[in-house]
């Protein structure tokens, strides 16, 4: 999304694109991603000065990235009502950091889910994320449904994440970029999180969830 002009030509171009990816490469599994006027363009000085960094895409404030919500709801709504393709939303945008196991990292990776689920969905990980980050989507996912999220509540709940704990967090680095330069960097993120002899996850992750669930059951998702 956001290669075509202003909110009308992304939704467009949203719809189009999986039509698109069906007719010439029948693809039944197909990204749905979210429509957005401008995709993070971290090379790009002039963007980072202009724009709010929020992981997915750059949004100008809140109403813009509110706007973008709903825009994406209508062209999935419209793609759902016409083909019977699966689409497929990120589930861990925070996985670009380092610190995977940063309670940071845990909030980033459950907006996307949040996201992901009320947008009706299924999730996916992109940037090879240790175990314990894609159960913890999935656990996140299963509070929105319990709490019931809709559309209209995932504004507020979205932007205050956002504003309270994730204004600083930067996912603008490509963390498999250390498997060029320093393997064992890219594999500490991952024990950090888990211990893969083990098979089970690290006290600091651990710790880290304890934190988020606190924190996110506070907004209202259900975790019990």
């Amino acid at each position: 999304g956001g290669f075509a002009g202003d909110w009308e030509g992304a939704m467009i171009e949203a719809v189009v694109r999986n039509i698109a990816a069906w007719m010439v490469y029948r693809d039944a599994l197909q990204y749905a991603g979210g429509v957005g006027r401008l995709r993070r363009a971290p090379w790009s000085p002039s963007v980072q000065t202009a724009f709010q960094h929020t992981g997915d895409y750059l949004f100008q404030n809140e109403q813009d990235e509110r706007r973008g919500a709903w825009c994406s709801f209508a062209a999935q709504k419209a793609l759902r009502r016409h083909k019977h393709t699966i689409e497929i939303f990120g589930g861990g945008s925070g996985g670009q950091v380092e610190d995977q196991a940063s309670v940071e990292n845990l909030l980033s990776t459950a907006v996307s889910s949040i996201r992901g689920t009320v947008m009706g969905g299924n999730l996916y990980y992109l940037w090879t994320p240790p175990p314990t980050t894609v159960r913890w989507g999935i656990e996140v996912s299963d509070a929105a449904l319990k709490s019931q999220i809709t559309l209209t509540d995932l504004d507020e709940l979205v932007g205050r994440i956002r504003r309270e704990r994730l204004q600083s967090f930067d996912t603008s680095r490509d963390r498999r970029m250390l498997l060029y330069s320093d393997p064992q960097a890219f594999f500490r993120s991952h024990q950090a999180c888990y211990d893969y002899v083990k098979q089970r996850p690290t006290d600091q992750f651990l710790e880290s969830r304890k934190v988020a669930v606190t924190y996110l059951e506070d907004l209202g998702l259900a975790f019990a």
